[in-house]
């Protein structure tokens, strides 16, 4: 594990940004300006990222029945079983037991995606140098 000042170290060194969808690592060269790295190091990048929202407005470039959400596809029948369990639960349409089935099946759906989420899925990508 790294001290505080080597990792200080590091960010007075190195820098990174993220341009046209890539991320960009630089260095801090002699003279004091930022250049492409000039050694081959793994790099390791923790990311989070929250998906887009849907718009549901169809205009001339883009139709909103198309949207797919960015949650996998393995997950799309237990949102599904939420929405037809709470469909269940109306006045209109009260049947308390399907309604159960299908929020025991939205859970289980739930925990699945729980496992999912927990098992870190790491990209692979590629460092190319660039000159600025």
């Amino acid at each position: 594990m790294a001290t505080i000042s080597e990792i200080k170290a590091i960010q007075e060194k190195y820098a990174w940004f993220v341009e046209r969808g890539q991320c960009g690592i630089v260095e801090k060269s002699s003279n004091g300006e930022w250049v492409s790295i000039t050694e081959i190091k793994p790099v390791r990048m923790f990311s989070t990222k929250l998906a887009d929202p849907l718009t549901g407005v169809t205009d001339g470039e883009h139709d909103h029945l198309l949207e797919e959400p960015e949650i996998p596809t393995q997950f799309h029948m237990g949102i599904v079983n939420k929405a037809i369990s709470d469909l269940y639960r109306t006045p209109n349409g009260m049947n308390l037991e399907a309604a159960q089935i299908f929020e025991l099946e939205y859970l289980k759906s739930v925990k699945r995606a729980r496992k999912y989420a927990k098992k870190g899925h790491i990209g692979i990508g590629r460092i190319i140098g660039v000159d600025f």
